[in-house]
């Protein structure tokens, strides 16, 4: 698994390290990177949302803004979700922080930080968030995984939060913004797209929309795994976990708790990766929840507060007419995000009229990131 995910950095960037220029001794917010000979700068982004668990109260959390030192043009910004990921030191923002940016001495999950600086050499401005839950909101929430409302709202602020600082460091940018995400990264950047086209109150506009592997009907990703004897990635339970840490599931006694999710839960602390987490905690789907509980989780009665399946059917991107054009790119093979849910909501999308263009490609669920990235680089550079 670590050889393949190297290797796919390596296919993407064409680089295995970088180096960034001595910290200066103050406590700035920025650094500069060397990335092939061309200058950027890496900014850590600083803001406010409302915490995903809706007391609200305001979270801090963070990102990073990667963008080219020269400030003699109007850049176009991207913004970039990242996949599902579990470090808390792979957070973009502690990527960044690094002087020695080595990808072989980093766990699998950051190669995609490495397309993102590439596409910031190209001259654009990428955001990239580092979620609610890590970065400079570690351990003040748990991360409001595949909460739609929360996530989209933290990446509008996040937006707003880096049009601020660009303009204090002198930067001019564009008015339309592009958005791009793979895997969980996809589902955020589809609901973001989806709510800043039909609220205009935020003030973004989009231009173009890239998605990969985009688990867009939760439900639906739920049913085909049900019928798995083992599923490869543990995607419920981090669902579950943050819907119930953040108040939308009860929180249950430790008699209702079968074994399985009670160890579970012990890996979702920002110290185990997703590696470390697969191979650590059950794969068959019966584990997830106590038997005698499970129908109270799967059921469809709305008014149950235990009902998983509505929290799944509320948290799923419905498809409408979208104007912008959106391309979306999927795996055949895909056994974590299952090729019918990619398919069956690009052409839902389309019957409605969206402008929406939907590309199989070869191979799995992560292998597939080579040709969705490799797309989205030669799209979005026809927009700079």
């Amino acid at each position: 698994m670590r050889k393949r995910i190297i290797l796919l950095a390596l296919l993407m960037v064409g680089i295995g390290k970088i180096h960034a220029q001595p910290h200066d001794e103050k406590p700035a917010q920025k650094e500069e990177l060397k990335f092939k000979k061309k200058e950027i700068q890496s900014i850590k982004i600083q803001y406010s949302t409302p915490h995903p668990d809706g007391s609200g109260q305001l979270l801090n959390c963070s990102g990073v803004l990667l963008i080219p030192e020269k400030k003699d043009k109007n850049y176009r910004i991207i913004i970039a979700n990242p996949p599902t990921y579990f470090l808390e030191n792979t957070t973009p923002s502690r990527f960044f922080e690094s002087k020695n940016l080595n990808i072989f001495k980093r766990e699998y999950e950051t190669p995609y930080l490495l397309y993102f600086l590439k596409q910031a050499r190209q001259g654009f401005a990428v955001l990239v968030p580092d979620y609610p839950g890590f970065g400079d909101s570690y351990q003040k929430c748990f991360h409001p995984y595949m909460i739609q409302k929360a996530l989209v709202q933290s990446d509008i602020d996040f937006i707003k939060a880096s049009q601020n600082k660009m303009r204090e460091e002198g930067y001019n940018f564009q008015e339309e913004i592009l958005i791009e995400g793979y895997s969980q990264g996809a589902w955020v950047s589809t609901a973001l797209a989806k709510e800043l086209e039909n609220n205009s109150t935020h003030n973004i506009k989009v231009k173009a929309v890239s998605i990969g592997g985009a688990p867009e009907n939760l439900w639906q990703l739920l049913e085909i795994a049900q019928q798995k004897e083992k599923f490869r990635y543990p995607l419920f339970y981090y669902a579950y976990f943050g819907y119930r840490e953040n108040g939308l599931l009860p929180k249950l006694d430790s008699t209702q708790l079968s074994e399985y999710e009670s160890k579970a839960f012990s890996y979702y602390d920002g110290t185990h990766g997703g590696l470390g987490i697969v191979t650590g905690i059950s794969r068959k789907m019966k584990h997830y929840f106590k038997e005698e509980l499970l129908p109270l989780y799967l059921q469809e009665d709305p008014s149950s507060e235990y009902s998983f399946k509505k929290l799944l059917l509320e948290n799923s991107v419905e498809p409408w007419k979208n104007e912008f054009e959106m391309r979306m790119y999927h795996a055949k093979n895909d056994k974590i995000v299952f090729y019918p849910i990619g398919k069956d909501f690009a052409e839902k999308q389309k019957n409605l009229g969206g402008n929406v263009t939907f590309h199989s490609v070869q191979g799995g669920h992560l292998t597939a990131m080579i040709p969705y990235f490799n797309a989205t680089i030669k799209w979005f550079e026809e927009m700079k």
